[in-house]
């Protein structure tokens, strides 16, 4: 009885425990995130001590290790999801910072000794004081793009790595879903194979969707990695992408005066030295002048994510294929253990001809042809078809006899039907693959030339 008792303790512990694994608290703030990691910790602990209680027995070792240890996984995965987001949302530290920062420089410049009482009895300053504050409000809101810019280059790699990952899961499913497959060979069981389908082709098609909305954002993304390259005589040094140096080219995002030139929004040109993060030394049309880094955004091709997003592309095609071919793995077995199944009657009655025949030249296409289990399935197919016998319009079948309904042969057809839809549609999505794969070779053709023109630049102004 008081086994009963400790083994019903655990078991709650147990569904409480992976009430908290599966209640991930995921704030947006640096500190939500890390009380809420605090409170993941605080319950690994307990579930630390839960297993060391499961351990004292056999009888509850073998009942619940394997669930402590699945719970203690979730709790590890969570942790690593929160700090992941921590790596984002640390960076409220430096904004408030400069919230401070400016607020404290405001208070100091209205002190009255800011600056000595001839400057405020002589100058007339209230509109040059404005067109200070002005030129910090335009920083700002550049700020504030170049945020934008860096927000959706990382969720870009997010959304590729996340697509990268379930491609992945998913093939490992279908291998194990088909390793593990032991059908019963029954009507329900047809159309229960033809909703996984359904839902394997949902996912997938979702999966490819991304990969398309990857290739889009892909061209749209500012090179951001430009700004964090090192620049020494208007070439990349140390680059970590293939092939030759590369010019970075610059944008002005706002006009910008100095003592002796002038930018206006809009100009582009060439990134001479970034040695200095604050100050840029960029060629002008005045000459080579040092500029604040932040009033430029960095421009180019975007050769690194639209390889990224083409070979997502690829990837997916090839493994919804793989994923195709699991499945028909299961169908062999099902189709098989269905067929063993009826031909343990003398005979299977029919009455819908038509049906049947799709039904068994699909099974022959799809399944028998490609011989994937060694012939098995080909002869049990083989055996029940000498086992069908097609009524007439005016006969019926003997009393008690197995008789496939017109629904009975749609229903063990469908998942037939599903395979067919998907391969069909896969080969649909192959073509566009391979005229965006076209289409990328004259994008990275343009970029090349492009490249090559600014290099003659150079040359020529040099």
């Amino acid at each position: 009885m008081a086994i009963c008792l400790g083994l019903a303790t655990i078991s709650h512990e147990i569904d409480d425990y992976a009430q908290v694994a599966s209640d991930l608290r995921v704030g947006v703030n640096h500190m939500a995130l890390d009380e809420e990691r605090i409170r993941q910790e605080r319950f690994f602990e307990g579930i630390l001590e839960l297993q060391k209680r499961i351990m004292q027995s056999e009888q509850s070792r073998e009942r619940y290790g394997e669930q402590v240890e699945e719970l203690k996984n979730c709790i590890r995965l969570n942790a690593d999801v929160l700090t992941y987001l921590k790596s984002i949302t640390k960076l409220e530290g430096p904004l408030t910072e400069l919230t401070t920062k400016l607020t404290k420089a405001a208070v100091e410049a209205s002190a009255p000794n800011a600056a000595p009482a001839t400057v405020f009895a002589n100058k007339a300053l209230t509109e040059n004081v404005a067109n200070c504050w002005e030129y910090v409000a335009q920083l700002f809101s550049i700020t504030h793009a170049h945020l934008n810019d860096a927000a959706s280059y990382q969720k870009f790699y997010h959304t590729a790595h996340e697509v990268d990952a379930h491609i992945n899961k998913m093939v490992g499913l279908a291998e194990m879903k088909m390793l593990l497959f032991d059908p019963q060979g029954t009507i329900d069981e047809a159309l229960m194979l033809a909703s996984e389908l359904d839902d394997d082709n949902r996912e997938l098609t979702l999966t490819w969707d991304k990969t398309c909305q990857l290739a889009e954002m892909g061209r749209r993304l500012r090179p951001i990695q430009n700004r964090i390259s090192q620049v020494v005589c208007g070439r990349t040094v140390n680059n970590s992408s293939k092939g030759a140096p590369n010019v970075v080219m610059v944008k002005a995002l706002i006009n910008f005066s100095g003592p002796d030139f002038a930018i206006r929004k809009g100009e582009e040109m060439i990134l001479v030295n970034n040695e200095n993060p604050n100050f840029w030394k960029v060629r002008t049309t005045f000459g080579e002048r040092e500029v604040p880094s932040v009033i430029f955004s960095t421009i180019g091709p975007n050769q690194e994510e639209v390889f990224k997003a083409d070979s997502l592309q690829k990837k997916c095609i090839s493994d919804w294929k793989r994923v195709l071919e699991r499945t028909k793995g299961k169908l062999v077995k099902f189709y098989t253990t269905l067929f063993e199944r009826f031909c343990k009657n003398d005979a299977v009655y029919f009455a819908h001809e038509d049906q049947m025949n799709e039904f068994l030249d699909d099974l022959d296409n799809i399944l028998i042809a490609p011989n994937y289990d060694s012939g098995f399935l080909q002869n049990a197919y083989d055996t029940f078809t000498e086992t069908l016998i097609l009524l007439s319009s005016n006969r019926r079948p003997p009393r008690g006899a197995v008789t496939l309904t017109e629904g009975d042969i749609r229903a063990i057809h469908a998942p037939l039907r599903k395979i067919i839809d998907q391969a069909n549609q896969v080969d649909r999505i192959q073509a566009r693959v391979s005229m965006n794969a076209e289409e990328v070779q004259r994008y990275l053709k343009s970029v090349e030339d492009e490249r090559q023109h600014i290099f003659n630049e150079i040359a020529r102004m040099e």
